[in-house]
């Protein structure tokens, strides 16, 4: 049967993650693992106020639970916090929690630990989220949680585990051209994934 699988896979045509029914099956089960973080910031310079979000996979790895994501994201987190003229007004791990007044869980940013690969040419970064705010995230069961199944032993692997979201600064520009034609590329209604895998 793992021949059978390995073939078909490998039957798959080159641009097989371009059809549009393959990006939205695969953005409904990734966005299972998503946790975003929201950060809220006054300049104290001009009076501005600025809303952002990133978005990252949790990693249960030898006790620790690490939200992954791309370094200069963790790198802008790092420059917020230690910027003296920034106050930070909310800082909050979105769940997905349904429950009324607790969709949220909050940062604790005197204890953030964190780590950028960035400034060695790999965009790569996490936060250890530790403590009570771990445990609010574990137990709220919201977010699905990667460990080390997810890489060690193709026989417990799943595909998830091979997948890290994180979109530098540069790739994140919207092109007309570009989202029209990934609109229209759907030249078929079943995709070539699904066809091989049923």
């Amino acid at each position: 049967m793992q021949d059978a699988n390995s073939k078909s896979l490998m039957d798959l045509p080159d641009d097989w993650w371009r059809y549009r029914s393959v990006c939205e099956d695969l953005a409904r089960w990734f966005i299972e693992y998503l946790l975003s973080l929201f950060v809220s910031f006054e300049d104290t310079r001009d009076g501005r106020v600025h809303h952002e979000m990133y978005t990252g996979f949790l990693l249960f790895h030898r006790d620790a639970l690490l939200w992954v994501t791309a370094g200069h994201v963790v790198n802008r987190v790092n420059a917020i916090l230690s910027t003296a003229s920034i106050r930070v007004m909310r800082m909050r791990w979105l769940d997905g929690c349904e429950i009324p007044g607790a969709e949220s869980v909050p940062v604790n940013q005197r204890d953030l630990v964190t780590f950028s690969a960035y400034e060695s040419g790999i965009d790569l970064g996490m936060i250890n989220i530790h403590g009570i705010i771990a445990q609010n995230i574990l137990s709220g069961d919201q977010v699905k949680i990667m460990d080390e199944t997810f890489w060690m032993g193709l026989d417990h692997a799943q595909p998830e585990g091979y997948y890290v979201f994180g979109y530098p600064p540069i790739d994140a520009v919207e092109d007309e051209n570009w989202a029209k034609m990934s609109v229209d590329f759907n030249p078929a209604s079943e995709s070539p994934l699904q066809r091989r895998l049923r």
